[in-house]
């Protein structure tokens, strides 16, 4: 059927492509504005979704680059903190050196020794360097200060404790690539292995067979408990004998030679271990003898049996401690005793060779950490454990070993970390180039053509004119077209 065109539905017509225009040339318009040929999925489906990928992967890149930026600065910190510990124990290295070397009077090792001092406090200000946001060896408890000194009474610092945690942590700066970046200082200025163990005193311990985890130095009190005499003499204890006594060992390692002169018991000689004979008699009983090499025992002599002279065995018992004498172990006599520190170290030692009373030192020189070593330095020029000048030389030339073991770690992780920055170079110039080319592919599918758009304004802007004149006409109707 033909239908008939009425005015009602010429202006219909001529609305509906004015508002077309209108719309198109808004459009126009709004892409002038914005630069962006796509404002909506409507634009164009296939193009937007396109676009919107891209965005979406643009965003993760993004990302990235910011892992990346925060990777690069926490490891230029660390690095930078330390390359400059190197340097500090490089100094240190060399004071050890003259001290070890140079004809050093106590004032001089004294000197030395302050200098050490401010090595220490410079190396507390390093190994707690930090970013503006985190500490960079906290492991990844990174809000506080990983490393605290303990001080004594006129603030030097006699121990540093780390404080942090053993984790580390890594981030992605790649599709694939996870650096780490956040580091333990327990793992970086912390001995990861005991080292050799070295006993520096005199009472005859050495070190066991079995492997120790001690770290660092500790002290070995070795005390005397009891003195036991083989009965047949008659000999017992003195007075001041649990006390007094510096002996030990087991049965027969020490000897009195005992000899009755008067045959009754009454009077006679005595001597321990081939040292001098003293006189006794049988109103003594705290009669002090003393052997070739400073051993003391002191003795009771009341009740000597009548006529004896030879060798009377000698049991001497004693204990160890590693806290100053505030817990004890007996001492047993065998090749590998195991002993545990109060911070619950193990030590493994020798005491089948203990002979005397005294203080030994146990000593891990290639087991100490940062900290460590270079305290034990400053002591041992200041000589804080009273060594004999030959002890305190070997000591003092330990320390190099020492510095030489942590310098060697410290170096490790520099190296490391100069690795990963370079690492950090190849990973930030791909990430670029990949930016650049997914922002050029996404300005293709959403950016304006300006030459383009102002062309098509132009043809919007005629086409609204010629619209508009169209309308006008068929707005102004003659009588007989609206009675038509």
């Amino acid at each position: 059927m033909i239908q008939r065109t009425t005015f009602t539905a010429l202006v219909q017509s001529s609305l509906s492509h004015l508002s077309a225009t209108l719309r198109e040339l808004g459009r126009l318009q709004q892409q002038a504005v914005t630069g962006k040929k796509l404002q909506r999925s409507s634009d164009d489906p296939v193009t937007f979704h396109a676009a919107q990928v891209y965005h979406s992967r643009v965003q993760q890149l993004d990302a990235l680059a910011n892992n990346l930026r925060d990777v690069r600065l926490s490891l230029q910190t660390s690095s930078s903190a330390l390359q400059t510990i190197s340097n500090v124990l490089a100094r240190a290295r060399s004071l050890a050196l003259e001290a070890v070397h140079g004809s050093q009077d106590s004032n001089s090792l004294h000197a030395i020794a302050q200098e050490i001092d401010g090595l220490l406090e410079q190396l507390l200000d390093l190994v707690n360097s930090r970013t503006p946001d985190h500490y960079v060896f906290a492991g990844t408890n990174s809000s506080t200060a990983p490393f605290v000194a303990e001080r004594d009474s006129s603030g030097r610092i006699l121990a540093v404790r780390y404080t942090g945690n053993r984790q580390d942590a890594a981030a992605a700066v790649g599709e694939a690539d996870l650096v780490r970046y956040l580091y333990s200082g327990a793992e970086v200025f912390q001995p990861r292995d005991t080292g050799k163990v070295v006993i520096v005193g005199q009472t005859g311990l050495a070190a066991g067979t079995g492997t120790s985890s001690l770290r660092g130095r500790v002290a070995v009190t070795v005390q005397h408990t009891a003195t036991v005499y083989s009965p047949v003499s008659g000999v017992l204890p003195g007075a001041s004998s649990a006390g007094g006594d510096n002996i030990i060992g087991p049965s027969g390692v020490h000897n009195l030679l005992l000899m009755d002169t008067s045959a009754t018991g009454i009077s006679g000689t005595v001597s321990l271990d081939g040292g001098p004979a003293v006189n006794w008699t049988n109103a003594d009983t705290d009669l002090r003898v003393t052997g070739p090499n400073g051993e003391v025992v002191y003795l009771n002599t009341t009740a000597i049996t009548p006529g004896f002279s030879g060798t009377v065995a000698i049991t001497a018992n004693g204990t160890l401690s590693l806290d100053g004498g505030a817990t004890t172990v007996p001492i047993t006599f065998s090749p590998n005793q195991q002993l545990t520190t109060p911070q619950g170290q193990t030590l493994f030692v020798d005491t089948t060779g203990i002979r005397r009373t005294g203080t030994d030192w146990v000593e891990t020189p290639t087991g100490y950490g940062l900290f460590d070593a270079l305290i034990a330095l400053r002591d041992d020029l200041e000589n804080a454990r009273s060594l004999p000048p030959t002890l305190q030389a070997q000591a003092l030339s330990r320390s190099l070993d020492s510095l030489d073991s942590v310098h060697a770690t410290v170096l490790y992780f520099l190296g490391e970390q100069s690795a990963t920055l370079a690492q950090l170079g190849v990973f930030e110039q791909q990430l670029r180039d990949t930016q650049t080319e997914l922002r050029g592919r996404l300005g293709e599918l959403e950016e304006a053509d300006i030459a383009e758009l102002v062309v098509r304004l132009q043809a919007q802007q005629n086409q609204l004119l010629l619209v508009l004149g169209a309308t006008t006409q068929v707005l102004q109707p003659s009588l007989l077209e609206f009675l038509r």
